[in-house]
């Protein structure tokens, strides 16, 4: 059971993963508000977020800086739905960019002037 449930927090899927999701919007809102502190965003910057689960890091980033862009990657797919949600507005102005994949395969067409990434770990069959 254990296993199972943490294996939601990699890759959110169905009952289990929209448990896994609230708990991850829930918990990480503090070090997400933090991180954000610390990146110093200034206007015009073009910020990628790793693994942005339920999409509160976009939504805290968007809602309080003007002129930047975000683009977030994220292995699942349900957290992407859940993210573009929550950041509808954002995203149908083109102004966040949410992509499902591994980052170590994402090749974006451009440069970022930050990184962010919160409370993530590295895919099941990677060694530890």
């Amino acid at each position: 059971m254990i296993d199972s449930m943490a294996k939601q927090f990699e890759k959110p899927r169905g009952m289990l993963g929209k448990l896994a999701g609230m708990i991850m919007y829930f918990e990480n809102r503090k070090i997400n508000r933090w991180s954000i502190q610390k990146l110093k965003v200034l206007k015009n910057d073009r910020i990628l977020e790793i693994g942005f689960g339920p999409g509160y890091g976009i939504m805290t980033l968007m809602s309080n800086y003007r002129g930047i862009e975000v683009d977030g990657i994220d292995l699942s797919e349900k957290m992407k739905n859940d993210a573009t949600k929550r950041n509808k507005e954002w995203v149908e102005q083109g102004k966040v960019h949410l992509t499902i994949g591994d980052v170590a395969n994402f090749q974006p067409g451009h440069h970022y002037n930050k990184i962010i990434s919160v409370n993530n770990y590295p895919p099941s069959g990677t060694s530890h």
